[in-house]
């Protein structure tokens, strides 16, 4: 029983620390490795779960399974928004690349091909 309520301590943390929001800057990195610790820390302990559980085990279980399914789209939404974040990052360092050095890129502007038959 130990390790599964830890392992309920733990889903609860977690939703908890979800429902609290993504923060910006540099909070988000420290934001970010929490859930990562935490997760893995879920990870060890759902290798260590029984086979053969009491009743009370199973209801508690169930518990963190119903937990688990209302945390799924909190995930999906902050992948979401790092994606976006991350893509916007690339796309301002592709942008601040070529403003130090324009012409890095051959330009293929004013370029005529004759084909001759």
């Amino acid at each position: 029983m130990h390790s599964i309520q830890q392992l309920y301590d733990l889903t609860c943390s977690l939703q908890v620390l979800l429902e609290e929001g993504l923060p910006e800057g540099e909070q988000r990195l420290r934001y970010i490795r929490k859930i990562n610790d935490i997760l893995y820390r879920r990870d060890q302990l759902l290798k260590d779960i029984p086979a053969e559980m009491t009743v009370e085990q199973k209801d508690l279980l169930k518990k963190i399974v119903d937990l688990n399914e209302s945390l799924k789209p909190l995930f999906v939404r902050y992948h979401k928004i790092v994606e976006h974040d991350l893509k916007k990052f690339k796309k301002s360092q592709k942008t601040a690349k070529r403003y130090q050095n324009p012409y890095e890129n051959p330009l293929i502007d004013g370029i005529y091909l004759d084909k001759k038959r």
